[in-house]
């Protein structure tokens, strides 16, 4: 009967880091593959201003796109850059703040720096514990100590 049980309890634990698991991977494929619309949009978005006829809402309806997709991914330094970008991509257009030249070196830093952070988030483990944002960091820390406990 005691047997039993601990088969039981190993049995759940077992099929419960699989459920695990399959929604880790599940939710990777879905920031997946908003991280690669997302990707294509920016650079759609950054060519934007140089296409001949563009007009004023085909422009923001880029941007929104672009913040609305960023808004869904999981990784919160993807979600700033973009947010960044497509402000200042803004204000270039529009020419309200800064030089255009200095303004135009901003953008394209903050294109190259979004880019780098979606091809990181891109690369990530889906099933990668040793994240403490994607665990909770009481979590986390609680994993580590068991582990050198060992």
């Amino acid at each position: 009967m005691v047997n039993q049980g601990l088969t039981d309890r190993r049995t759940y634990r077992r099929e419960r880091a699989a459920r695990l698991d399959d929604f880790r991977i599940k939710r990777y494929e879905i920031d997946r593959d908003t991280l690669l619309q997302l990707q294509d949009l920016l650079v759609t978005y950054e060519m934007l201003p140089e296409a001949i006829d563009v007009d004023e809402g085909k422009y923001h309806e880029a941007a929104e796109k672009a913040r609305m997709l960023a808004e869904r991914c999981l990784d919160g330094k993807v979600r700033s850059l973009v947010e960044d970008y497509a402000y200042h991509r803004g204000e270039l257009y529009f020419h309200t703040k800064w030089p255009a030249k200095e303004l135009a070196d901003k953008c394209m830093d903050m294109y190259i720096d979004a880019q780098l952070a979606i091809g990181q988030a891109l690369r990530r483990d889906p099933l990668d514990d040793s994240e403490p944002k994607r665990l909770g960091i009481a979590r986390w820390r609680s994993k580590v100590k068991a582990k050198q406990q060992c």
